[in-house]
């Protein structure tokens, strides 16, 4: 009698491995300690639903589908940069704009 043995091997990606670095703005280490922080809690309780980083992979896909419409879309990129420069040159905006960026 032949006995096979079956293995299950599961195995998980992290950060910029499992591509979740950002690519709007490049940044990769919040996602690469958020997703290693999930897959830590997945591996504690198998019955964990990953809950932030579902979240943060439904954030990516929006701005991912945002980059891909302006960069097929000139005039929606025309339309937007019209929208900012109004904006600008609004007094009150503007003020609003100053007092934001001097608390961070």
């Amino acid at each position: 009698m032949i006995i096979r043995e079956l293995s299950l091997v599961i195995f998980f990606l992290a950060g910029d491995a499992a591509g979740l670095a950002n690519g709007v703005t490049g940044e990769g280490i919040y996602a690469a300690i958020l997703s290693g922080k999930e897959i830590a809690y997945k591996i504690i309780n198998p019955d964990y639903n990953l809950k932030e980083l579902k979240k943060m992979v439904k954030v990516k896909k929006m701005q991912e589908s945002a980059l891909t419409l302006l960069k097929h879309n000139k005039t929606a990129v025309k339309v937007i940069l019209f929208i900012v420069k109004k904006l600008i040159k609004n007094k009150f905006i503007r003020s609003k704009v100053i007092i934001l960026s001097s608390k961070i």
